[in-house]
């Protein structure tokens, strides 16, 4: 499923709309603030494995250099955020 043209998010589909929409927003969200701190990007991947618990896997491409990220949690919006916390480290250092 793509969110514009340069964000594409897999395994999402058969997840409630409204959890979807919240989910949706959370990615945008987290995408245009490392646009302004960081500059633009041009891809941003982000793949969910769902059994047990959340298990989210990235790769951003920014400024010629890919950057991933993974996370695994109970809570699908925590697993978010902390991908998206670990994604920001990666680009950092």
């Amino acid at each position: 499923m793509k969110l514009g043209d340069r964000i594409e998010i897999e395994g999402f589909d058969n997840m409630e709309p409204a959890t979807l929409i919240v989910v949706k927003k959370m990615i945008g969200s987290s995408a245009k603030t490392i646009s302004e701190n960081h500059g633009e990007f041009t891809t941003l991947k982000i793949i969910l494995k769902s059994d047990t618990k959340y298990e989210l896997n990235s790769e951003l491409v920014l400024n010629e250099k890919t950057h991933s990220a993974n996370a695994k949690s109970d809570n699908l919006f925590f697993g978010l955020n902390t991908l998206f916390n670990e994604l920001t480290k990666s680009i950092k250092t």
